[in-house]
């Protein structure tokens, strides 16, 4: 595979990372009444972009319709990647959803594709809501949640593939990906979807407001080489996530106006609809990129547990 056309990031120290993943673990635990009201109420539920087709929605339409909207759109993603990876050929026996969030995916890769999904977190309040939502969808035997650093997933697990939706951005790539390259068997998979900084003005801001660590594509690939695993599929979907940055401020706005007047989650919606407008114009001026990758681990080499491809 070619190289990406991408900007450079620079490197971030220990104490930096360490903050990051902080801010992070704060961010997705605290964000959890409002991602239930905005993405909610499951028992799968998403926190990440979604797909949308071509033409602009109208937005003047009702809060719940608008919901509908996101939520759907963020079933279409998953349902994009799972094509992109070939998922029922891919996606079977053991994987490892990384950064599983409240489970969306898990719970998704465990109804579509029959895989045991093992659930990884690292904030605590996110696994009993997990055994719930799996229970719910009737999955609760093979979505198995695990409290953990991305970077210390247990050695002993063993897997056919790992997922990563939309959750990397978040992580220190190369010591995940690495720690990666010693779950996957010969032959297995590392499947990523998330958003690539192409522009680096773009970087501090989508930052600041996701407490992300955005990187470019290119640091993704690299890492996975030097973990064992080799890009075989690289599918752009940018054009078809803008939309989702005008429902998403449509629903803000909508939510906005069933609040009190005096609500202090007003202003926290209208600071997201700014940042948002600041998003979707990233997004037109080629700024940050969606991407859906596939790789195979191809190594034998020290992260091999010595077996042969599934």
């Amino acid at each position: 595979m070619g190289r990406f056309q991408t900007a450079g990031t620079a490197a971030h120290s220990s104490a930096t990372i360490e903050a990051q993943i902080s801010d992070a673990q704060y961010h997705l635990g605290g964000k959890l009444a409002n991602i239930l009201d905005k993405y909610g109420p499951g028992p799968r539920v998403h926190y990440h972009i979604g797909l949308f087709g071509p033409d602009r929605l109208d937005t003047t339409v009702d809060i719940t319709l608008l919901k509908h909207r996101i939520v759907a759109a963020q079933e279409a993603l998953i349902a994009r990647a799972a094509q992109v990876w070939d998922a029922d050929a891919v996606l079977h026996g053991e994987i490892v959803d990384i950064g599983t969030g409240l489970g969306g995916g898990a719970i998704y890769w465990a109804q579509h594709h029959a895989a045991i999904v093992h659930a990884l977190t690292n904030v605590a309040s996110h696994i009993p809501l997990i055994d719930r939502f799996a229970a719910a969808a009737g999955v609760e035997g093979r979505v198995r949640p695990i409290l953990a650093d991305a970077r210390e997933i247990p050695t002993s697990l063993s897997v056919d593939a790992a997922v990563a939706m939309e959750s990397m951005c978040y992580m220190p790539r190369e010591d995940v990906i690495s720690r990666l390259g010693g779950i996957v068997r010969p032959g297995g998979w590392l499947c990523i979807q998330d958003v690539f900084l192409q522009r680096p003005e773009w970087g501090t801001a989508f930052d600041a407001y996701w407490k992300t660590s955005i990187g470019t594509a290119n640091e993704y690939v690299d890492a996975a080489r030097r973990a064992g695993f080799a890009l075989d599929r690289n599918e752009d979907v940018t054009a078809e996530t803008t939309e989702f940055w005008v429902q998403s401020m449509a629903w803000a706005e909508a939510r906005i106006m069933t609040l009190p007047p005096d609500a202090a989650e007003r202003e926290r919606l209208a600071q997201s609809v700014r940042w948002h407008a600041n998003f979707f114009r990233a997004w037109l001026d080629g700024g940050i990129q969606v991407r859906i990758l596939r790789f195979r681990k191809t190594d034998l080499g020290p992260h091999s547990h010595g077996r042969a491809p599934q």
